[in-house]
C-alpha cells in the first residue's frame, strides 16, 4: 500500500478510523476498541483541552480537514509514540467544527448522489425504451425487406409469364 507523506510524517492506515466509514454498530465498537488500544501511552502529556488556545501548537491548523485529521489521528497512536513523533495538537471544539464541516459536505454529496442516481435511472429507462423501439424497427425492417424481396420475385414472374399473353 502506498502511504502518503504529509509534512514529513508518514501516515498509516493502522488506526481503525482511517478506513471506510460504516454505521454498523458492531463495526463501530470494534473500531473504537482498536482505537483505544492503539492510543499512545503518553497522550495526557499533550495537555490537550476542549476549547483552550493557551500554549496550543497551531502548526497543523492550516491543513485541509482530510490531511489534518489523518495527521492528528496518527499522532494519537502508540506507533507515533514509539517512533518519537510529536503530540496531537487539536482541541475538542476544533474536532467538532471540522466534523460539522464534513457532515455538511457529506449531506450535500448524498443529495447530489441521489439526484444523479435518479437522472441515471431516468436516462437508463429512456435508453431502454429507445432500445426496445430500435429492436422493433429492426424487426419490422427485416420483415419488410423479406416482403419486398418476395414482391420483386413476383414482379419478375409476372413480367415473364403474364406479359406474353
Amino acid at each position: 500500500m502506498d502511504v502518503p507523506q504529509i509534512l514529513g510524517e508518514q501516515l498509516s492506515p493502522n488506526l481503525p478510523s482511517m478506513g471506510v466509514s460504516t454505521t454498523d454498530p458492531l463495526t463501530i465498537v470494534h473500531r473504537r476498541l482498536q482505537l483505544f488500544s492503539a492510543l499512545r501511552p503518553d497522550f495526557k502529556e499533550a495537555k490537550l483541552t476542549w476549547a483552550s488556545m493557551d500554549t496550543r501548537d497551531l502548526s497543523l491548523d492550516h491543513l485541509s480537514t482530510k490531511n489534518w485529521s489523518a495527521i492528528q489521528l496518527r499522532r494519537c497512536s502508540s506507533q507515533a509514540y514509539e517512533s518519537g513523533k510529536g503530540f496531537p495538537t487539536f482541541m475538542g471544539t476544533q474536532v467538532q467544527d471540522r466534523l460539522d464541516e464534513v457532515e455538511k459536505i457529506r449531506h450535500c454529496l448524498i443529495t447530489e448522489r441521489a439526484e444523479l442516481r435518479g437522472a441515471i435511472l431516468a436516462k437508463s429507462a429512456e435508453v431502454a425504451e429507445k432500445q426496445d423501439r430500435f429492436d422493433a424497427v429492426v424487426a419490422e425492417l427485416t420483415l419488410l425487406l423479406t416482403v419486398e424481396d418476395e414482391l420483386r420475385d413476383l414482379d419478375v414472374i409476372a413480367h415473364w409469364k403474364l406479359c406474353d399473353q
